[in-house]
């Protein structure tokens, strides 16, 4: 009895695993094309960070970005979704390490040249 237990446990892990998978894949993808989906200034302030169920989590740089992000969000899904992909909604959010780190790595590249 254990065994089979531990069998359907495996192949939920195991489901789990692969559906996390394929929001990655989504993830990738949503960020290859951020800038045609948001603009070029938006796209410059944010970035896609997770995928759950439906939602697309987006970090944000600053207040004003996080403000232009919750009022551009009907807009944003819709390009999302033209574009083939299943998110509903969005929550923006205000993470300016993100932006930090990259910023300092993208400085350090161009010191090194």
């Amino acid at each position: 009895m254990y065994d089979g237990i531990h069998d359907f446990t495996s192949s939920i892990s195991s489901l789990a695993k692969f559906l996390d998978k394929d929001n990655e894949l989504t993830l990738v993808s949503i960020r290859l094309k951020w800038e045609e989906i948001t603009g070029t200034i938006l796209s410059t302030h944010s970035k896609p960070i997770g995928i759950k169920d439906t939602q697309l989590k987006i970090a944000v740089d600053s207040a004003s970005s996080l403000t232009a992000m919750k009022l551009s969000t009907k807009a944003i899904v819709k390009r999302i979704r033209e574009n083939g992909y299943d998110i509903t909604t969005l929550k923006p959010e205000l993470v300016q390490k993100v932006f930090k780190d990259i910023t300092q790595q993208v400085e350090g590249e161009h010191l090194e040249q």
